[in-house]
């Protein structure tokens, strides 16, 4: 009822709605006036042209993609004609508004951190621990487990909202700015640096089994099809040479625009930019540490 689990529980869509504010595409009103002067509001309550709006959210009042399902049913319910979808650059939403959004900050990017461990770091306890399905070590997995939620739920949150504790501390603003905005603001660092995180975690997998998409493409259903004579084209790895280096430059591009983005929402904190580098250097800090265990990680 009312999409709770969609909105509130679903794992999938939680990732979504914060990596959505790094996309380069967004759905908007063209114009806010015709919608304010609206009277029948068909985008949110529906019409015989499509449904209202199935995450429901008042599309005429988008500002953020974090809600924004991107099914685009409000364009064909809208009696004005006045929704659109809009090109922008990556990362132009940086704002996080509420604890939970910081959470999934936090959270993806210690996920990222901890399976590139498991996955591409060099101990096999480790990988042997995590991969119960066929080691079969329960105790070693249920200590991994402990151990992966501890550092996902609070040592990875204690360290980013210690830093912004921190920092308030060092503007001399602890009055003026709260923990949770001075928190929020640096929890914003990490939308970019932990897309990138993800990305880069993929490139190994893409370029290990990226020559069977051309056997796939010519016979998509295993029917022994040949549509573009690459069915047969024998398994071999895409320049792997080159997947250290894609990842520690996907790696360093999140670094930078996270700290772009910290930056600027800490800055509107503070009264001075004098004040907003104190407040930031901490959590600048732990981002760069961040980014030097993740380089170690794929091109150590």
């Amino acid at each position: 009822r009312q999409r709770s689990f969609c909105r509130f529980l679903c794992p999938v869509g939680g990732f979504l709605s914060l990596y959505s504010m790094s996309s380069t595409m967004a759905v908007r009103p063209r114009s806010s006036a015709v919608c304010q002067s609206c009277r029948d509001k068909s985008c949110i309550a529906g019409s015989a042209q499509g449904w209202g709006c199935p995450w429901l959210i008042h599309p005429g009042r988008l500002e953020r993609n974090n809600a924004c399902g991107l099914c685009l049913e409000c364009f064909k319910t809208c009696s004005r004609g006045n929704m659109s979808v809009f090109l922008r650059p990556p990362f132009s939403e940086r704002r996080l508004e509420e604890w939970d959004e910081a959470f999934k900050a936090f959270l993806m990017l210690a996920l990222a951190v901890a399976y590139s461990a498991v996955y591409q770091g060099p101990w096999g306890w480790l990988k042997a621990a995590a991969n119960v399905a066929e080691v079969t070590e329960w105790r070693f997995f249920g200590l991994y487990a402990a151990g992966l939620w501890v550092f996902a739920l609070a040592i990875v949150p204690g360290l980013y909202v210690g830093a912004s504790w921190l920092g308030r501390a060092l503007a001399g603003a602890s009055a003026d700015v709260s923990l949770r905005a001075a928190a929020l603001a640096g929890a914003s660092s990490l939308v970019p640096l932990g897309l990138l995180a993800w990305i880069a975690f993929s490139v190994p997998l893409v370029l290990a089994n990226g020559s069977y998409v051309l056997t796939v493409a010519s016979d998509p259903f295993g029917w022994g099809w040949n549509l573009f004579g690459s069915a047969d084209v024998g398994w071999s790895p895409l320049v792997p040479h080159w997947g250290q280096w894609l990842q520690a430059g996907l790696i360093l591009f999140g670094q930078a625009a996270g700290l772009k983005a910290g930056w600027n929402e800490t800055r509107g904190l503070y009264g001075t930019d004098h004040q907003a580098v104190s407040g930031y250097a901490p959590t600048a800090a732990l981002v760069t540490v961040t980014t030097v265990v993740l380089l170690a990680l794929y091109a150590g």
